[in-house]
């Protein structure tokens, strides 16, 4: 893009080139990244970004870009803002809960073990980080990110073993497919706690 239609496109969207008008950070996207915003406004322009949702902008660069995850955000929310695209990230979320009987470290096992994950969860997950016993955060490959959180069930009494589940599932690209998304992770968690049961015959 020349410096021209920069300057007009910036004036066009209220922008005049850099993240919120703030130099300091500009001066750390270059000092971290070799680029300024401009710079990677014009890497975005040329490879048709414009047009992307938000998560396909950040993972391109967080992933071919080599930049890191909080950069990637930075400069995706810009680009969005200086092109007048997708104001909100036009991203939803779902969330579905269950409560199954078996205690935490039991469940957990069922979650961070990759083989028996598939017993009950027909989907491939892209693992990023763990809590022991606590939460499983990943990422599929549209972008969208699943965590997986446990807790004890605060209602359990006696000797009774029982785990709260609860999959948040976000980034998703439109309202259309909430429904249908949760009644995916009900039906998981369904077999999840079935499987569980099933264990214990």
């Amino acid at each position: 893009m020349s410096g021209d239609h920069r300057a007009a496109r910036a004036r066009s969207t209220g922008t005049q080139g850099t993240h919120s008008r703030s130099s300091s950070m500009n001066k750390q996207l270059v000092a971290t990244t070799g680029r300024s915003f401009d710079d990677w406004f014009d890497i975005l322009d040329n490879a048709g970004a414009e047009s992307w949702p938000h998560w396909k902008i950040k993972r391109y660069l967080g992933g071919k870009r080599k930049n890191d995850e909080w950069w990637a955000s930075a400069v995706a929310e810009a680009y969005e803002r200086a092109r007048g695209s997708n104001p909100a990230h036009s991203t939803y979320s779902a969330k579905a809960t269950k409560t199954v009987a078996a205690g935490l470290a039991e469940v957990w096992g069922l979650i961070d073990n990759e083989d028996e994950r598939r017993a009950w969860l027909d989907i491939e997950l892209e693992e990023r980080s763990r809590q022991a016993q606590s939460a499983l955060y990943s990422e599929l490959a549209d972008g969208s990110k699943v965590t997986i959180s446990l807790r004890e069930n605060p209602r359990a009494t006696g000797s009774k073993n029982s785990t709260l589940v609860t999959i948040r599932h976000s980034g998703l690209a439109n309202e259309a497919s909430l429904d249908e998304t949760k009644a995916f992770w009900r039906s998981a968690l369904a077999t999840l706690a079935a499987t569980i049961d099933e264990a214990k015959l």
